[in-house]
């Protein structure tokens, strides 16, 4: 089967969470998967998938992430983007949510993009974020669906198979 690399950017672990749902589910569709910070920057060389996914933040992607596809985006490997956000677990949206990986999938030719609902604990965010969150009134929530990610990892078994 595929060798494929999944390279996260997170600030509180939802995102390293959903890559680690995703390698599972890729494994156990028989691929041999590694899941990296993007912070590392670890090369896709050797890999026939990336997968790349960020957190959001006030509708960005993080930086690492972004630096990751500037360096490697155009390296020959495909790409495919997701990210982790609240607003995911809001179905009306959805086209906002997937609009957030614009910018990332200009640095790349992506050959499947996803958006993840996320998860807010305050205690695992700064402080700058906690006080916004609590001036727009947000409570502690939690609304990763290992399902929803698991659904995903088929699709992208799928593409690869049929590649």
């Amino acid at each position: 089967m595929a060798r494929i690399l999944i390279v996260h950017a997170t600030r509180s672990g939802a995102t390293a969470d959903v890559a680690t749902i995703l390698s599972d589910g890729l494994r156990g569709r028989g691929h041999d998967v590694d899941v990296r910070d993007a912070a590392e920057s670890p090369s896709p060389g050797g890999y026939d998938l990336a997968v790349v996914g960020s957190g959001i933040h006030t509708g960005a992607w993080y930086s690492e992430a972004l630096a990751w596809l500037d360096r490697h985006g155009a390296s020959g490997v495909p790409v495919a983007l997701f990210n982790v956000c609240l607003n995911a677990a809001k179905p009306e949206k959805r086209d906002e949510t997937l609009g957030y990986n614009a910018v990332a999938a200009g640095k790349a030719m992506p050959v499947a993009q996803e958006s993840f609902a996320g998860r807010y604990v305050p205690e695992r965010v700064g402080f700058f974020k906690r006080l916004l969150l609590r001036t727009m009134q947000q409570p502690a929530q939690d609304h990763v669906d290992p399902q929803r990610i698991r659904a995903w990892a088929d699709e992208l078994d799928a593409a690869l198979v049929a590649r």
